[in-house]
């Protein structure tokens, strides 16, 4: 074989053992940042009900939950460490993106500062909880850029089943925290009710948009639990609760109750994560055995290039001469082709999804910018937007984008 040939199949497949080491990287650190995700909801959720309500014994599950969130941390932090180091990664958007969730969560202990103040005071606040779903989506949009560089279909499905999981959860999440506040008959008004019907429908499309990615085995499981509303007290509870708001009334007693039956619910949706990080673990070590193949091939083959070119000069074999080599080498060429023509077109659906999911994370941040909106009250204008024009929800956040971009560079050429 011609050694530029063999020079060029080379560094192709030296490309692909970096894809795969990526691809290493990138399957530890979402299931990292589920853990993590996972444990800020339930302190959310606990910080509301030692200020809402007043039984003290939320206090020492609210303690032992804070011990468990900086536990995932210290570990998620170790995990970002190793692959920062190994230089497995090199994308700025996903550096940023792990650094802004990173610098958050420092102020985790000023977020229990506030809750603590509260409550010795007697007071009752929006802003922890409004700070802890902030820090969670800045969680979450890390996995969303992270699964946007895979180079595998399967673990891009495999990923983005996790996004549409944890974004579920974290919907689940926030109604259980404002939940305990309607309860409570602290902030109760239309624009409360307003907040609780968002969460319930963004809920429901977070769940939609995840029975056609996430196993077969799963989605047979667990889509019945959901849709046919199996939990009669937490449907009942929640119509109270709405009813509760609208007629300014509270019922604090209702409200451990409220999130003990919203804690089961989410409790559910975190039992789905199990077989989501499974999927996650098998494709982590297939890839790591494709990963061992690939290098022992590689490295027979550049043992087989010394043998042909010395300082990269020309043939010591002449290429006329068939030697047995040739064969596999032409066949891993084959091979190599191929191989890139089908991956790229199993990611381009992955690829397309992620790109949605991006977008509208985009246009909920330039909404919440601007118009100085809560993350519901942007996505459920985005919704809104969605229902009137009869578009997609990307669609309609993609125009958003395009109008603010429009806006800025005329914005620029007038100063």
């Amino acid at each position: 074989m011609d050694p530029l040939v063999l020079r060029l199949l080379l560094a192709a497949k030296q490309q692909d053992l970096a894809a795969l080491r990526q691809l290493h990287a990138l399957i530890e650190l979402v299931a990292q940042i589920g853990d993590v995700v996972h444990h800020l909801q339930r302190e959310r959720g606990l910080s509301n009900l030692v200020m809402y309500t007043p039984q003290t014994s939320f206090q020492i599950q609210l303690n032992d939950q804070a011990k468990l969130v900086e536990q995932a941390l210290e570990n998620t932090a170790r995990v970002i460490q190793n692959i920062m180091s190994s230089g497995y990664i090199s994308a700025a958007r996903l550096q940023t993106s792990i650094a802004l969730a990173l610098q958050s969560s420092f102020g985790l202990p000023e977020i229990r500062k506030s809750v603590q103040h509260y409550q010795l005071q007697q007071e009752v606040s929006q802003a922890p909880c409004e700070k802890y779903s902030v820090l969670i989506r800045l969680w979450l949009d890390v996995v969303i850029d992270a699964a946007g560089l895979s180079v595998s279909a399967q673990v891009s499905r495999s990923v983005l089943s996790l996004i549409y999981l944890l974004q579920a959860k974290e919907y689940a999440g926030q109604e259980r925290a404002w939940g305990v506040i309607a309860f409570s008959g602290k902030a109760a008004g239309g624009e409360l009710v307003e907040r609780l019907q968002v969460l319930g429908q963004s809920q429901n499309d977070a769940l939609r948009a995840l029975w056609p990615v996430i196993d077969a085995e799963s989605s047979r499981q667990f889509q019945p639990y959901f849709e046919q509303d199996t939990d009669q007290q937490y449907a009942e509870l929640k119509q109270l609760m709405l009813g509760l708001c609208v007629h300014s009334q509270a019922s604090p007693a209702l409200a451990e109750l409220w999130y003990q039956s919203a804690t089961q619910r989410i409790d559910v949706l975190h039992s789905m994560l199990e077989p989501v990080k499974a999927n996650l673990e098998l494709q982590l070590t297939n890839s790591r055995q494709i990963y061992d193949k690939e290098q022992r091939l590689l490295q027979l083959h550049r043992t087989e290039q010394v043998g042909i070119t010395k300082d990269n000069g020309p043939p010591l074999i002449p290429s006329t001469v068939k030697y047995p080599e040739q064969a596999s080498l032409l066949h891993l060429l084959r091979e190599q082709s191929h191989y890139i023509s089908n991956i790229e077109a199993e990611l381009c659906n992955a690829r397309i999804a992620v790109q949605e999911l991006k977008i509208i994370q985009r246009a909920k941040l330039l909404l919440i910018d601007q118009h100085q909106l809560t993350e519901q009250q942007a996505h459920h204008q985005l919704q809104k937007l969605a229902m009137d024009r009869q578009e997609s929800l990307a669609k309609v956040a993609e125009q958003v984008v395009e109008k603010f971009a429009i806006r800025n560079k005329k914005s620029a050429k007038s100063i």
